[in-house]
C-alpha cells in the first residue's frame, strides 16, 4: 500500500484525541454530548479501547457516522508475551464490518509493566516482533490495518529493522503502520533544538514572575539557571534525546532508512499533559501553556505552520492527545483524572469549571483540510569536470534559501538521491564548493538525473612520515607546506609537527603544485589534483662517515635462476673486500603488525664465498638491508617475486650486493622528471640535459633511464635548475650544509578541446608561462578536436582564432578538457557584470570562469573597475565562478541573442579561511585548553581544544593573526605571531607551550629496571652493555643516569635507553613536564645512536 492508499476521514485535518483509558463506553443518548463536543472541536481521529470482545462497537459506529476515524486498541492485561486469539479475531470481524480499519494489539512492550508479572526477558524485542508478525498477519487477512506497537516515551529502538531482519518487510507493503507515544513532557515543541537545551539560556525574571511559584515549584530562579547552565546539551539531536513532540520525525527517518519508503505514523498517545514536570530546567506545564501547545500542534498538523523548520510530513497521520476524559466518561481511575481535558481536578488551582482551557481553544481553531502532498525527489550524479570520473562520499545539500531541506552522500558511482521533498524549486550545494546548481526542480517523478560536473576540487590531502635512517619515527619535527613558488614566493599555507609515529597530514588542498619542507629536506613539485591523496616518506638524520650502499641489484634470467627462489649477494668493505659476520634483514610488504622478519649474517655458510648471504623467498614484494648497526644502510626495496612480466608463477631470484661507501658530504640536489609516453612533446626522455647553476658555476648531466638526476656533494648556497627544451624549472633553491632538495617535475598534463565548424587550416596555439616563453601548436583533426600532451606545470594561455583563454592551470599531471569553442559570428549572447564588495569598491584582477556542463568555456580577469565581459556565447545553460569564491551564479540560461548581467558581491559567500592545529607541551597534546585568536591586538574568536589537543577556527578572512593560550604556562600571552593566512586557505599551526618551572636536573639517562635477584645491573648483560656504551656520553654532557622513574621526573630532558623500560613511562614523564626521547634497539643500535650523538658534539 502507498501512503495515499490508507483511509482517512472526510475533510481530514489530522486532529485527534484519546477517548479514555476504559474499555467500556457510554451508549445511546449518553453519547450525544460527547459526539457533539468532538464535532465542535473538529476532531477527526479518536483512539479508543476495546475489551477484545467488541465492547467499542457502538461507539465506533457513532464515530464513523460523524466522519471521525476510530483507532481501536484490543486491550489485554499484561499482553506480553502473547498474541491475539479467537475472541479478538471475532471482535475484529465485527469492527471491520462496521468500517473500522486501524487496530493496535500491543502497547509499550519496552516497559516491564506490560509483561506478565512484570518479567521482561533479555530478548524482549525479538519476542514482541514475533508476536506482532502473528497479529499483523491475522489483522491484514481480515481486512484491517495493524500497528507496529508503540514504545514508551523517549524510546530510540528501531523495531522496524527487527521486522525486516525477520524477513517480513512485506507487512509494511500490506497495510502495517507505526504507533508512537510522543509526549512532550514539559519540553517545548522544538526540543531538543531549543535554546535552553542547546545553550542553557537562563530564565528571565519576567518569565519567572509570569509563570509563578506553581510552575517552578517554589524553586529560586538562581537554582533553575544553575541547572540550565550545567545540563545544557549543545549539538544534541533527536537521536540523542527524543523525549519530545518531534519524536515522530525520528521514527519517520527510521522508516525511510530501513524500508526505503515511509508508512503512516499515528500518535495513539502523546502531546502535552497539565502538571507534568519531568525536566527541572523547564517550568511545570500549566493549563494555559497546555492549551497553547495543543493549538500549535494542531496548526502544524493541518499544514499551518512549521516547527523547527519542519512541515508535517504526509506520513504523520494524526496526534491523539492524552486524554479526553476519565471520571466523566465512566472510568473511576484517580491516576488519570488530573490528565483529562474534561475534569474538575484543576478547578480550584486555576479557577476552572470542569474543563481545561484547551477545549475552548481547540473549538475556536479553524479546521483546515491537511494538504496531501505527494513527496518529490531530486536525483543526480557528481562527476569530475576534467575526467568525468564519479565523485563518491561528498555531501550534497538541497537548499531552500538559507535552509538545508535535505542531505545525501554521493555513492561510489557519484549518484545521489534526495527524497521525501515538497515539490518545488531548490538549489543544490556541495561542500566545500557551495551552491553548484540553482533552480533544480523537485518533482514526484523525477526526470533525467541532474549531472553536476565539479571542477577545482579542494579535498586533496598530503600525508607522510618522517623517519630516521634506522626507519624509526621522528616525532615533533616541524613540517611546512608551500603552494607553487614556496618560501621565496610568499607565506606557507600549512605548518604542523609530526606525531608520535612520525606522521603528518595536510588536507582540504585544491589543485596545484606544492612544496614540502622539514629541517634539512625540501621536496618540490608535488602535484595535487584537488581530489586524491598523496603520501611522502622523508628520511632524516643520516650521519656523516660510511653507509652500506646497494651496488648491485639484478633480476636473474630464467635460465640462470635454475628453479631457485632466492635472494643472495655479497657485503664488502670500502675496498671491495668481502666482510663476514655482517647482519642483514629481509622484510615483506603489507606485513601484519608485530610481524617478526628473518635475519642472517654473511659468511654463515663456510662452503659459500666470503661475505655471502642468502634468503629464501616466496611470491610477494620484499626489501633487504644491512642491520649491523655500525653504519646506516640503503634499502633494496620493491624486490617483486610475484609479478615479473612473462614469468608468472615461476621461481624468481635476485642478486643484491652491498658495499661500504664514504659519505663525504650529504648536501645534495636530486629529482625526477616524469614524462608521458615516448615521443610526447615536451618530453623528459632519457638523455635530455638538465643544468644546475649555483655558487660554483654550472654543471650539466643527462637524465637517467627513469628520468632521474642527481647533483651530489654540493656546497651550501643558492641554485637554479634548467631543463633543456623547457627553461628554468626551479630557481632560488636555498641549500644549507647537509641539506637535501628534491624536485619532482612532471610532464604529464593534457589540455584538449574541440572547435565547432572550424575553417580549414585552423591551428590552436598554446602559450607557456612567460618565464619560459615557448609556444606549442596543434592542428585540428577532421572533427575539430585538438590536444596538447606532455605539458609541465604552470599557467597557460590558449588562442584559437580570436578566442583567448588565459590562466589555464596545469599541474604537470592533470588533464583539462574545455567546452566546445564556437567561432561562428552573428547575433550571440553576452554575459557581463561587475565584481565589487559590500561597500561598492570594485575588485580588479579577479579571475572569472565561465562553464557549461562543468567544462571551461572561457576565462577572463576583471578590469580595474571590477567589470568583466564574455561575448559570442551560443544558447545554453552556464555557470559563473569567481576565483576565491567558487560558483557565484548558476543556471544562467542564454538564448543566443540577449545579454545577461551578473553582478557579483565579492565575499558574499563569506570568508572560508581556516586556522587549525594542536596545543602541545613537550610534544604531548593538551586537551581542554582555551585557545584565543587575535588580529591587530583584538580577540577575534576563542575555542577549546578537544581530547587530542586539536583546535580549529573557520570562516576567516585572509590576514595576519596571532594565537594565544589561556592558563599556565600560556596565560593568554601571544605564543605564535605573524600567522599569514591567504584568502580561502587552510593553515595548520601547532602551538608549543613554553616550558614550565625549571627542573633541578638538566639531563637524565633512564635505564630499564635491573632483573630480580640479579644483583643490580650486573645481573643483566643487556643493561651492562647499555651502561658501558652510555658512560662516555654521560661524562661528556654531565648528565645523571640510573633506574629511578622518580629521579628522571626531576629532569628537563630524559633519554630512555633501550627497550626494557615500559612504554607507560614515557607518558608519566611527559605528564611531569619532561622532554622525552627513547633510544631503542639492541646493543648495536644503541652503539650507533651514542656514536652519532658524540660525533655531533665533536667527539669521535
Amino acid at each position: 500500500m502507498r501512503i495515499e492508499d490508507f483511509p482517512r476521514p472526510k475533510d481530514d485535518n489530522r486532529r485527534g484525541v484519546h477517548w479514555s483509558a476504559s474499555v467500556y463506553h457510554p451508549t445511546g443518548a449518553a453519547l450525544d454530548f460527547w459526539i457533539s463536543e468532538l464535532q465542535a472541536m473538529h476532531i477527526k481521529w479518536i483512539k479508543l479501547m476495546d475489551d477484545g470482545g467488541g465492547s467499542s462497537l457502538e461507539l465506533c459506529r457513532r464515530l464513523l457516522v460523524a466522519d471521525i476515524m476510530p483507532i481501536v486498541r484490543l486491550y489485554r492485561l499484561e499482553p506480553n508475551p502473547g498474541h491475539i486469539g479467537g475472541r479478538e479475531e471475532a471482535a475484529l470481524r465485527q469492527l471491520i464490518d462496521a468500517g473500522v480499519r486501524y487496530f493496535e494489539t500491543n502497547n509499550e512492550p519496552d516497559l516491564s509493566a506490560e509483561w506478565k508479572n512484570g518479567r521482561m526477558p533479555a530478548d524482549w524485542l525479538d519476542v514482541v516482533i514475533d508476536n506482532f508478525i502473528i497479529d499483523a498477519d491475522k489483522v491484514i487477512a481480515l481486512g484491517g490495518l495493524p500497528a507496529l506497537p508503540a514504545m514508551g516515551i523517549s524510546s530510540r529502538f528501531n523495531p522496524v529493522q527487527r521486522v525486516v531482519d525477520k524477513g517480513r518487510a512485506d507487512l509494511f507493503d500490506k497495510g502495517a503502520w507505526v504507533a508512537i507515544h510522543n509526549y512532550t513532557l514539559n519540553h517545548p515543541l522544538d526540543y531538543p533544538y531549543d535554546s535552553v537545551n542547546q545553550e542553557g539560556v537562563p530564565v528571565s525574571q519576567e518569565e519567572y514572575d509570569r509563570l509563578g511559584p506553581w510552575a517552578w515549584e517554589g524553586r529560586p530562579r538562581e537554582l533553575i539557571n544553575q541547572w540550565r547552565a550545567a545540563d545544557k546539551n549543545p549539538g544534541d539531536t533527536l537521536v540523542d534525546d527524543a523525549t519530545c513532540f518531534l519524536a515522530f520525525y525520528l521514527m519517520d527517518d527510521m522508516l525511510f532508512q530501513t524500508l526505503g519508503h515511509t508508512v503512516p505514523i499515528i500518535s495513539t498517545e502523546g502531546g502535552p499533559v497539565v502538571g507534568w514536570k519531568d525536566d527541572q530546567r523547564y517550568p511545570r506545564l500549566d493549563p494555559t501553556t497546555h492549551a497553547g501547545w495543543v493549538v500549535a500542534i494542531n496548526d502544524f498538523m493541518q499544514g499551518g505552520r512549521e516547527i523547527h523548520g519542519i512541515r508535517c510530513p504526509d506520513s504523520y497521520f494524526t496526534m491523539c492527545y492524552w486524554l479526553l476524559g476519565n471520571y466523566r466518561l465512566g472510568f473511576m481511575a484517580p491516576g488519570w483524572e488530573s490528565q483529562s481535558w474534561y475534569s474538575d481536578w484543576w478547578n480550584t488551582d486555576f479557577n476552572l469549571s470542569g474543563e481545561l482551557p484547551v477545549v475552548a481553544a481547540v473549538k475556536a481553531m479553524p479546521s483546515q483540510v491537511a494538504p496531501q502532498i505527494k513527496q518529490a525527489v531530486v536525483a543526480g550524479q557528481l562527476l569530475r569536470a576534467d575526467t568525468d570520473e564519479p565523485l563518491p562520499s561528498l555531501q550534497v545539500d538541497l537548499r531552500a534559501g538559507d535552509q538545508v531541506v535535505a542531505s545525501a552522500t554521493s555513492a561510489d558511482d557519484g549518484a545521489f538521491r534526495l527524497e521525501r521533498l515538497t515539490p518545488g524549486i531548490y538549489d543544490l550545494a556541495v561542500a566545500p564548493w557551495g551552491i553548484v546548481r540553482r533552480g533544480v526542480t523537485a518533482a514526484p517523478e523525477p526526470g533525467l538525473p541532474v549531472l553536476i560536473r565539479l571542477a577545482g576540487g579542494r579535498s586533496s590531502a598530503l600525508t607522510g612520515k618522517v623517519l630516521d635512517y634506522t626507519d624509526a619515527p621522528r616525532a615533533g619535527i616541524p613540517v611546512t607546506l608551500w603552494r607553487d613558488g614556496g618560501p621565496s614566493r610568499g607565506a606557507s599555507i600549512g605548518e604542523t609537527l609530526t606525531d608520535a609515529d612520525g606522521g603528518f597530514r595536510f588536507s582540504g588542498l585544491p589543485l596545484g603544485s606544492y612544496k614540502l619542507s622539514i629541517p634539512g629536506i625540501t621536496v618540490a613539485g608535488i602535484a595535487l589534483d584537488g581530489w586524491a591523496t598523496k603520501n611522502i616518506k622523508l628520511t632524516t638524520g643520516t650521519p656523516a662517515g660510511y653507509r652500506y650502499a646497494v651496488t648491485q641489484r639484478r633480476l636473474l634470467p630464467e635460465a640462470e635462476t635454475a628453479g631457485r627462489r632466492l635472494f643472495y649477494g655479497t657485503v664488502s668493505d670500502i675496498d671491495g673486500v668481502p666482510l663476514n659476520g655482517i647482519k642483514l634483514q629481509m622484510v615483506w610488504h603489507s606485513a601484519a603488525p608485530g610481524a617478526t622478519f628473518p635475519t642472517t649474517t654473511t659468511g654463515r655458510d663456510p662452503i659459500k664465498p666470503a661475505g655471502r648471504y642468502e634468503f629464501l623467498n616466496t611470491p610477494g614484494v620484499f626489501s633487504i638491508r644491512v642491520i649491523q648497526g655500525d653504519w646506516p644502510s640503503e634499502v633494496a626495496d620493491d624486490l617483486d617475486t610475484a609479478n615479473v612480466p612473462g614469468r608468472a608463477g615461476q621461481p624468481i631470484t635476485y642478486q643484491v650486493d652491498f658495499r661500504l661507501q664514504t659519505v663525504a658530504s650529504p648536501t645534495r640536489l636530486d629529482g625526477l622528471v616524469l614524462s608521458t609516453a615516448e615521443g610526447s612533446a615536451p618530453g623528459g626522455q632519457p638523455g635530455r640535459k638538465i643544468k644546475l647553476t649555483g655558487v660554483a658555476g654550472a654543471q650539466e648531466m643527462a637524465l637517467g633511464e627513469d628520468g632521474s638526476f642527481a647533483f651530489p656533494d654540493l656546497a651550501p648556497g643558492s641554485y637554479r635548475l634548467e631543463l633543456a627544451g623547457i627553461g628554468v624549472i626551479a630557481d632560488e633553491i636555498k641549500l644549507e650544509a647537509g641539506g637535501l632538495y628534491r624536485l619532482i617535475f612532471p610532464l604529464r598534463s593534457r589540455l584538449s578541446g574541440r572547435v565547432l565548424d572550424p575553417p580549414d587550416g585552423l591551428v590552436a596555439v598554446l602559450y607557456a608561462p612567460l618565464a619560459w616563453g615557448w609556444t606549442r601548436q596543434a592542428p585540428l583533426d577532421p572533427a575539430g578536436g585538438f590536444a596538447f600532451e606532455g605539458l609541465p606545470p604552470g599557467l597557460y594561455r590558449l588562442e584559437v582564432a580570436d578566442q583567448v583563454l588565459p590562466d589555464l592551470e596545469l599541474t604537470g599531471e592533470n588533464s583539462l578538457q574545455l567546452a566546445p569553442i564556437d567561432l561562428a559570428r552573428g547575433q550571440r549572447s553576452v554575459i557581463r557584470g561587475r565584481v565589487a564588495d559590500g561597500a561598492g569598491k570594485p575588485q580588479p584582477d579577479i579571475l572569472m570562469i565561465l562553464r557549461r556542463e562543468g567544462l571551461i568555456v572561457t576565462q577572463a580577469h576583471t578590469a580595474a573597475d571590477g567589470t568583466y565581459r564574455f561575448a559570442n556565447l551560443p544558447a545554453g545553460i552556464y555557470s559563473l565562478q569567481a576565483a576565491g569564491m567558487g560558483e557565484v551564479a548558476g543556471g544562467i540560461v542564454l538564448d543566443g541573442q540577449r545579454e545577461q548581467v551578473c553582478d557579483v558581491l565579492w565575499g558574499g559567500s563569506g570568508p572560508r579561511g581556516v586556522i587549525q592545529g594542536r596545543v602541545l607541551a613537550n610534544g604531548v597534546p593538551q586537551p581542554d585548553r582555551l585557545v584565543l585568536l587575535l588580529s591587530q591586538g583584538q580577540e577575534v574568536a576563542r575555542t577549546q581544544t578537544d581530547s587530542a589537543g586539536a583546535f580549529r577556527f573557520a570562516r576567516l578572512a585572509g590576514g595576519v593573526y596571532t594565537l594565544a593560550v589561556g592558563g599556565p604556562p600560556g596565560d593568554g600571552e601571544p605564543l605564535v605571531t605573524d600567522i599569514r593566512l591567504a584568502e580561502d586557505a587552510t593553515l595548520t599551526q601547532d602551538i608549543n607551550l613554553p616550558p614550565g618551572p625549571r627542573k633541578p636536573l638538566a639531563h637524565y639517562l633512564l635505564f630499564g629496571s635491573p632483573p630480580e635477584g640479579g644483583g643490580g645491573p650486573a645481573g643483566d648483560a643487556e643493561a651492562r652493555l647499555a651502561l658501558a656504551l652510555a658512560t662516555r656520553y654521560l661524562r661528556r654532557i654531565g648528565a645523571s643516569g640510573g633506574f629511578s622513574l622518580d629521579e628522571a621526573a626531576q629532569a628537563a630532558e630524559v633519554i630512555i635507553v633501550g627497550d626494557q623500560m615500559a612504554a607507560t613511562a614515557e607518558g608519566t614523564l611527559r605528564a611531569a613536564g619532561c622532554q622525552v626521547t627513547r633510544l631503542s634497539g639492541d646493543g648495536y643500535a644503541l652503539a650507533a645512536a651514542f656514536a652519532q650523538r658524540l660525533s655531533t658534539m665533536g667527539e669521535g
